[in-house]
């Protein structure tokens, strides 16, 4: 029987606490999960969401259900005939095949008492918490296990490709392909927390030291490579940007931030403000709150930034310094050169940002602007090779060789001998030669 707390491990974590943390989920029960899920069944149907085949035709499956994924897979993909890009809820015009939700919805109605017992086997009341409010995730579990199933003895795939460890469409599918024979592949596509599952993947290239050390490898998983990150934009900044940097601001949120807190932090913000400058405001790629908060502010001095059409570089060279919870931001900004602040009451230091020096831990919301202004703060820039190996070597990364090399046999067999040593002291750090 499947062990759907382990393949649901971001909900059943306690650790990670997500059904006290994101705002729409506390205080839900049975209704709300039951909910859920029959109203997703009622989406993936309306969506015709069938196609059994939608790995055919494809050596090479990646697999994405977020922007960030998408990007961060998109560079280690040879763009040939024999990769498929494929997806599910998720809206990008690169990936034409959705994943047969509506199969895997309609299968998952015969393992609900299955859940059921589940809830009652165990003794945990987070976990109890966690099956009555996201129902839908654990019963759609099943029925995601046997379609992929399905679609693997139809399509064949050699690589499967993934750039999230922790959601249940990523692990139910790892342990399918890994079942099956098909090699896997894992690549980060945000900053990782000591608090993720182990590595369980034929391949997994990460971003640096710090993530390295963050994580536990289960015994089947030894080829672990540190590549810098894949998902860092190199390209050069639009010509047209009319702000200077200097006077701009930017705060960032994501789904854990309620809508109350939002409010106040921008009130708060705007309040010690210049009359020159500008506060910029960036949502998580997920959170559909943008038009919600800017109905509260409508004659003041902000700036939307919408995630799914500037890219974060781009915001970023519009600000002087950013200030967020628990976000993956941080290490974007410093990146970029930016100062990068967050507060004791808004973070609890979940990807080590604080404690490694990357971000600075401002006092308030008017701290950080005062910090902002002054000009002896610089960037943490020097803390940033921890997370991101090929900050200060890399020049051009030939990552879309990897997924060849690892479909070839002989060459994988040799895959070390075709990475390139920089740093001797750190013999981790690995980069691809340039063939």
């Amino acid at each position: 029987m499947l062990n759907i707390l382990d393949l649901n491990f971001d909900l059943s974590s306690e650790e990670i606490g997500q059904i006290d943390k994101l705002p729409h989920l506390k205080g839900k029960g049975w209704f709300y999960g039951i909910s859920r899920f029959f109203y997703g069944l009622f989406i993936s149907v309306v969506k015709l969401r069938f196609n059994l085949l939608v790995f055919t035709n494809g050596q090479v499956i990646s697999f994405s259900t977020s922007q960030n994924q998408f990007h961060a897979l998109e560079k280690y993909c040879n763009p040939d005939t024999l990769s498929v890009k494929a997806g599910v809820n998720y809206k990008n015009h690169k990936i034409k095949r959705n994943f047969p939700e509506g199969i895997a919805y309609i299968l998952s109605m015969f393992f609900i008492p299955f859940v059921i017992l589940e809830y009652f086997k165990t003794d945990n009341s987070y976990i109890k918490r966690s099956i009555k409010t996201c129902f839908d995730r654990y019963a759609l579990t099943y029925g995601l296990y046997v379609t992929c199933y399905i679609c693997f003895l139809i399509s064949k795939p050699k690589l499967f490709m993934f750039s999230n460890d922790h959601c249940v469409w990523h692990r139910t599918f790892n342990k399918v392909a890994r079942s099956m024979g098909i090699l896997t592949f894992y690549c980060q596509h945000a900053t990782v927390s000591k608090l993720f599952p182990p590595l369980d993947y034929d391949f997994s290239f990460l971003d640096g030291v710090y993530s390295r050390k963050c994580y536990r490898t289960s015994d089947t998983n030894k080829n672990i490579f540190i590549t810098g990150s894949s998902r860092v934009v190199r390209k050069k900044e639009d010509k047209q940007n009319n702000y200077k940097d200097e006077f701009n601001y930017g705060i960032c949120f994501n789904k854990l931030d309620s809508l109350d807190f939002i409010i106040i932090s921008i009130k708060t913000l705007l309040l010690h403000l210049n009359t020159e400058e500008k506060l910029f405001i960036r949502m998580h790629p997920s959170d559909s709150r943008a038009n919600e908060i800017a109905k509260k502010f409508p004659d003041k001095a902000i700036t939307f930034s919408d995630p799914s059409v500037e890219r974060v570089d781009v915001f970023l060279s519009k600000v002087k310094s950013i200030i967020a919870g628990d976000s993956g931001i941080h290490f974007d900004a410093v990146a970029k050169g930016k100062l990068s602040f967050t507060l004791n009451s808004w973070s609890v230091d979940y990807y080590g940002f604080v404690k490694e020096e990357l971000v600075i831990l401002a006092e308030n919301l008017q701290d950080f602007i005062h910090q902002s202004r002054n000009d002896s703060v610089s960037p943490r820039i020097s803390s940033i090779k921890k997370f991101n190996a090929d900050h200060f070597f890399l020049k051009d990364i030939k990552l879309k060789i990897l997924s060849t090399l690892i479909l070839n046999e002989k060459e994988r067999s040799l895959i070390v001998d075709k990475y390139m040593v920089y740093d001797t002291n750190l013999a981790s750090f690995v980069y691809i030669k340039d063939f």
